[in-house]
C-alpha cells in the first residue's frame, strides 16, 4: 500500500515503483493497472546489514537492477531485477565518502552512472 509516497519509477515493462517513505518500503503495482489495486509485491531492508530508512526515489539501470536511495540512511541498495521481499542486495552504497546527504532524487545512466540530489546539501 502507498504510504507517504515520495519517488516513483517505471521499469522496463512499465511497472510501476513506489517508495513509500515513512514505512520504509516500495511497493510496486502492475503495469496499466489503477483504482484501489494491492501491489504485487514490495520491497523491504534486508534483516541484517543497513536499513533503508525513508526511502525518497527508485531508479533502474540498463538490466533492470532496482536503485533505491534512502534519505534517512544515506544510502543506496541495489536489487536484483524482480527482487520482493527481503531481498539480498546486488549492491549497498553508504559511508561518509559517498557525499550522500539526505538524498531526494536519484538517477542511473544508460551506462550505468548513478546521479543523486541531497536534500541537506550542497552538492549532486
Amino acid at each position: 500500500m502507498l504510504n507517504a509516497p515520495s519517488g516513483v519509477g517505471l521499469d522496463a515493462t512499465a511497472n510501476v515503483y513506489a517508495t513509500n517513505f515513512t514505512v520504509n518500503d516500495v511497493t510496486v503495482y502492475a503495469a496499466h493497472s489503477y483504482g484501489n489495486i494491492a501491489p504485487m509485491r514490495t520491497i523491504t531492508s534486508p534483516p541484517k546489514g543497513g536499513k533503508m530508512q525513508n526511502p525518497s526515489d527508485v531508479a533502474f539501470d540498463a538490466i533492470g537492477n532496482i536503485f533505491v536511495s534512502a534519505a534517512a540512511s544515506n544510502s543506496i541498495s541495489v536489487y536484483a531485477p524482480g527482487a520482493s521481499g527481503h531481498p539480498k542486495r546486488v549492491q549497498y552504497i553508504s559511508g561518509g565518502n559517498t557525499g550522500l546527504k539526505f538524498s531526494s532524487s536519484l538517477a542511473v545512466s544508460a551506462t550505468g552512472v548513478i546521479y543523486v540530489a541531497n536534500y541537506l546539501s550542497d552538492s549532486n
